[in-house]
């Protein structure tokens, strides 16, 4: 559920009085009381739509967001949270060794996954995750390490921009599976004498990496 905040319903145009001048940067400011499920939009003149500005963030009961130049700004409630699309595995599934990973979907067609509001648990203690999200979709990946054979529970708590919590929780049993995961290289191609490589351990071990030249 969409709306214009209910109080004025107020759109704020910012716009230089030089049309050959480019806005400066702004800080966009509103105090919040609790609960209070709103996010700044900017208006997308392009497909004639609120879009929802990344990065705002709450402090002390106030909501911030930093913006390039000029355009027409509001207040929107929102008070839906977000949807979980899909899960891979399906909860209460099994952890196959040649894809050891969950992975999960959500959707927010109000103010947008928050990426910096997604936490998660295993057997209540806190795991990381790894974080995908543009304007309305999000993925969050979790790769379990040093996970012993058994039944465990993964839950997820995911917020948008706006506060509303979606909070998923899932059951999977798993065997004993040592391998690595998640590599990434960067700068990928390597250039000139340097780059970082990283990956996960699904179990902890000692680890000797073999590194080639294109020449072998």
């Amino acid at each position: 559920e969409l709306a214009l905040d209910d109080a004025g319903a107020a759109i704020y145009v910012v716009e230089p009085a030089d049309p050959d001048v480019t806005a400066p940067a702004l800080r966009l400011t509103a105090p919040l009381t609790s609960p209070d499920h709103r996010a700044w939009f900017l208006w997308d003149e392009a497909r004639r739509r609120w879009a929802a500005i990344p990065g705002q963030f709450v402090d002390l009961g106030v909501l911030t967001a930093d913006v390039a130049g000029g355009g027409a700004f509001a207040l929107i409630a929102d008070r839906a949270a977000p949807i979980l699309v899909s899960v891979d595995p399906p909860s209460r599934g099994e952890l196959r060794p040649d894809r050891y990973l969950v992975e999960a979907h959500f959707l927010d067609v109000g103010s947008g996954v928050s990426q910096a509001d997604v936490t998660a648990t295993l057997d209540g203690m806190p795991v990381p995750v790894e974080v995908a999200a543009d304007e309305n979709r999000a993925s969050v990946r979790y790769v379990p390490t040093d996970l012993p054979a058994g039944l465990h529970t993964l839950r997820l708590s995911v917020a948008d921009r706006a506060g509303n919590v979606a909070v998923e929780s899932f059951d999977y049993l798993t065997s004993e599976v040592f391998r690595y995961t998640s590599f990434r290289l960067a700068p990928n191609p390597a250039r000139k004498d340097s780059a970082r490589a990283v990956f996960r351990l699904t179990q902890t071990a000692d680890v000797r990496m073999d590194i080639y030249t294109a020449d072998g």
